[in-house]
């Protein structure tokens, strides 16, 4: 088993703890959203469930260079470029690990359809030099699903990369498995010999049920329905905002 197979069966799990992360933060969001007034409890959760995503979506993406045989340097300087996302990769990620600093300290009160509602944007930070980062003129909430998107859409990317690996490339899982089992004391003997035996039996063609795409496809599909009816962009600027809803291409 070696190091990219571990990373590229690590993306199902680390893809789905980020997705609760983002789920729990746009229902807190929504909470808070038509208040007349916000609640410093649910403001805090709010800012707190951003901090988690943020955190969990940078692992998704370590994962992904290791996955891909690239240097995580250049892989995430690449994605940050790109898709403008180098606030919530480098800046905010920094500030969370070290600093302790309030991302979504900010909120402010827009009229859109439903009536006036709160907008949270990011928190300029102090870098290690002392130095003011400026934010992202995007509000949080919109920016956080374009980033998972993005991510998604790069996870996708690699399990189609994973259809050009020979079979005999997967084999070696079960035996990283087993390996697993005898160095967990819960485990019985019984219980390893019987994963012995199914390495045994091991089919032409075997590929991991974790290395499937299905679920991204439906992620992708019910962030992107979320953002182009529920979560519009709002950028706010210098006093100003505009309010924009997205459209995506159907697939």
């Amino acid at each position: 088993m070696d190091k990219r197979q571990i990373a590229i069966l690590g993306l199902h799990d680390a893809a789905h703890e980020a997705a609760y992360f983002l789920d729990v933060l746009l229902d807190k969001f929504q909470q808070q959203r038509y208040r007349e007034s916000l609640n410093y409890k649910g403001t805090n959760e709010i800012s707190h469930m951003f901090s988690a995503f943020v955190r969990s979506g940078k692992s998704i993406l370590e994962l992904l260079a290791a996955a891909r045989g690239e240097r995580k340097k250049s892989y995430l300087e690449q994605f940050a470029a790109s898709e403008n996302f180098e606030f919530l990769m480098k800046t905010a990620r920094d500030a969370i690990t070290h600093g302790g600093v309030d991302l979504l300290a900010g909120a402010i009160q827009i009229d859109e359809e439903r009536g006036k509602s709160w907008v949270f944007i990011c928190s300029p930070i102090v870098d290690e030099k002392g130095d003011w980062i400026q934010p992202p003129f995007q509000d949080g909430i919109s920016l956080s699903i374009d980033y998972f998107l993005a991510i998604l859409a790069d996870v996708h990317q690699c399990y189609e990369m994973t259809e050009t690996f020979p079979d005999e490339y997967w084999h070696g899982i079960r035996e990283w498995e087993i390996e697993g089992m005898q160095a967990t004391v819960h485990i019985s003997p019984a219980m390893v010999d019987s994963a012995k035996q199914a390495q045994l039996s091991i089919p032409a063609g075997y590929v991991p049920n974790l290395i499937n795409r299905d679920w991204i496809e439906e992620a992708r599909r019910n962030y992107q329905s979320l953002r182009s009816t529920l979560f519009p962009t709002v950028t706010v600027a210098w006093g100003k905002y505009l309010v924009e809803y997205p459209s995506y291409e159907s697939r």
